[in-house]
Order: C-alpha cells, then sequence, then structure tokens
C-alpha cells in the first residue's frame, strides 16, 4: 500500500509539473502563410503536411518566455534550400530558414501554381499581438536541404509575455518529425511536452497522423511493457489449464 500511495503522490507532482509548464502545441494544419487549418496545404512533395507550431503558455502567464535550442530534426522535414542560397542581398542570419527569408528566397517558384514558401519549412519572425519572436545567442542554425532546423530565441525581450499561444514556426514533414529542445518560462525549464528536463525524458516526435506532440516509448519500457503482456499470457494459459 505505501509503494502504491508513493506512486500516486509521483503522479500528483508530475501532473501539477506539467500543468504549469509552457510547451510546444500545434496551432493549425496546412495553413501556408497563415493560421486557419486547411488553407493552403503543401503540393510539393505530394501527401506532406503543413503545421504551424507554437509555444502555449496558457497555464504560465506573464512570465518571460524563452526557448533554447528547439530543434526539429529527421527525414521527414522538408528544409529545402541550402544557406545563403539565393542572389539579391545578404540574409538577417546565415541561413534561409526565416519566413521572410524562405519568401524571398523563392521568388521564382519551381512548383507551377503554388506559394512556395507553404512547402518549405521556416521560423516564424513576424510580430503577433504586439510580440515579437526574436534570436538570441546562437540564434538560426542548420538550414541545410533535410534539415535539422535549429533556433535558440526569446518572445518580447523587454518583458513579460502574456498568457497565450505564440506562432514559432511552420513545418512541411512527411510523416513524424523528431523534436527536441528546452522551453523556459519564468525560472523554470521544460522539455517540448512540458515536462522538468532530466536524463530520464523520453524522446519527442511531431505525430504526423495525429498532429499532436508525443513522447515516444524508451526500449526498456517496451520491453517491460512486452514481458508484462507475456506474463498476463502465461497466467491466462495457466487459468484454462
Amino acid at each position: 500500500m505505501k509503494m502504491k500511495a508513493c506512486l500516486a503522490l509521483l503522479a500528483l507532482v508530475a501532473m501539477a509539473t506539467s500543468a504549469s509548464a509552457a510547451k510546444l502545441v500545434v496551432i493549425a494544419t496546412d495553413s501556408g502563410n497563415g493560421t486557419t487549418s486547411g488553407s493552403q496545404p503543401p503540393v510539393d512533395p505530394a501527401g506532406s503536411k503543413g503545421f504551424l507550431i507554437g509555444i502555449d503558455n496558457t497555464q504560465d502567464p506573464l512570465a518571460p518566455l524563452a526557448f533554447q535550442d528547439i530543434t526539429f530534426s529527421g527525414p521527414n522535414l522538408v528544409q529545402r534550400l541550402a544557406p545563403n542560397s539565393f542572389a539579391g542581398g545578404d540574409l538577417d542570419s546565415a541561413n534561409v530558414q526565416t519566413r521572410s527569408e524562405a519568401g524571398t528566397a523563392n521568388v521564382a517558384d519551381p512548383v507551377a501554381g503554388s506559394a512556395f514558401v507553404r512547402n518549405d519549412s521556416w521560423w516564424w519572425n513576424q510580430a503577433q499581438d504586439g510580440l515579437t519572436l526574436g534570436p538570441v545567442a546562437t540564434g538560426i542554425q542548420g538550414g541545410a536541404p533535410g534539415g535539422p532546423m535549429t533556433m535558440t530565441g526569446s518572445f518580447n525581450l523587454s518583458g513579460n509575455v502574456p498568457a497565450g499561444v505564440w506562432r514559432l514556426a511552420y513545418l512541411v514533414v512527411k510523416a513524424d518529425t523528431n523534436v527536441a529542445g528546452l522551453i523556459a518560462s519564468g525560472s523554470l525549464g521544460f522539455d517540448p511536452l512540458g515536462r522538468a528536463p532530466s536524463p530520464n525524458n523520453l524522446p519527442v516526435i511531431l505525430d504526423f497522423e495525429t498532429g499532436t506532440f508525443q513522447a515516444v516509448p524508451e526500449p526498456s519500457t517496451i520491453a517491460l511493457a512486452a514481458l508484462g503482456l507475456v506474463g498476463l499470457g502465461v497466467g491466462a494459459w495457466k487459468r484454462r489449464k
């Protein structure tokens, strides 16, 4: 009974931690340049989806909101252009990864009848409801075709951030995509799912089918679950005997 009580207490602590944490969320699917789901689906590559990603600090308002090394990666992430891949001026950063840079770099749209920017992945760098998203420290990194996309940045460097969901990036993906990084709201830091970071945190993916961020069970967890199923099967077999 004591063990059960301890487990219940740990569960409550975990719930309380996640309830007050900032975390990544999908704001809209196939929104292209805008925020309305279904308005501008990617047409290239065929079968891909576009996810507008945000940071939700609804449960932790009026605190500084920043992030470190938020990274989207994997072979399923569509990142088309290499750094400095267009002529006509210097980029704001060393990489073609912000919304405005992606639009400028792709004026000559190679996909007939489409807006190339919605067929690429980029960071949202336009003001939103009075807040600006700015890179700090190492800023934006990556940007080569195929990703990864990594950014360290902050919302509203001059003050606190009210409760809301703040746009961060637009991702074009062909399947599940890997996610990593640290979100700091106030003086606390959380992983993309809003869990207090620790060496034991599970990997995170953007699930292509559901449009949600999910933990990926560790191999040891899967092995334990398999052993449990085997045990249940043996028990059932013995009862039948």
